[in-house]
């Protein structure tokens, strides 16, 4: 296992996102976990984090400004969402070169290796699945680069032009059916 990892993990916390069960996962788990974000349930995670014994590897840093950077410095993103739209944090990590170990929910069920994904937040499992990606890191990286090329795919000025594109298509058509 690759020590010099670290996993981030965010959203808002309320519970269909399951940060009780990335931090339940965590028990088995040695690399650092950061948990950003804000919501009703920071307290009860605050809770369970010290009662689990995880304070000297996992950080609830509240809402931050500056998610892009602690991804940058992070590894590997964990999502254990009930349900999610399209999901900005999974397109984020991506861009940013995260590995990511995440329910079949939102953009995930598209844009990650589908051996990364699991079908239900359940800790044992995502104990499981995490340790594997860490236990063959050279491995998750080759395996990623398809997901990051993807998802630099999706930048937001090449959608815009995407869009373009076929906008302008349509009213050439249809002015060369009018003429």
């Amino acid at each position: 296992m690759e020590s010099s990892l670290s996993a981030i993990s965010v959203g808002r916390l309320v519970s269909i996102k399951n940060f009780d069960v990335v931090l339940d996962a965590w028990t088995g788990i040695s690399i650092p976990l950061r948990l950003v974000g804000d919501g009703p349930e920071y307290k009860n995670l605050e809770n369970q984090a010290q009662r689990l014994g995880l304070l000297d590897r996992v950080e609830l840093l509240g809402e931050r400004s500056d998610v892009s950077e602690l991804m940058a410095r992070s590894d590997l993103l964990v999502v254990a969402s009930d349900k999610e739209g399209f999901s900005y944090v999974v397109l984020e990590a991506l861009r940013s070169r995260l590995a990511v170990v995440s329910t079949k929910t939102g953009v995930a069920a598209e844009l990650v290796p589908k051996k990364y994904l699991i079908d239900q937040p359940n800790s044992e499992i995502l104990a499981k699945m995490v340790s594997k990606t860490i236990d063959s890191w050279e491995q998750t990286k080759r395996e990623f680069e398809e997901a990051w090329r993807n998802a630099e795919e999706l930048t937001t000025r090449r959608m815009v032009k995407a869009t373009e594109s076929v906008y302008l298509e349509t009213l050439r058509f249809v002015s060369s059916s009018a003429s």
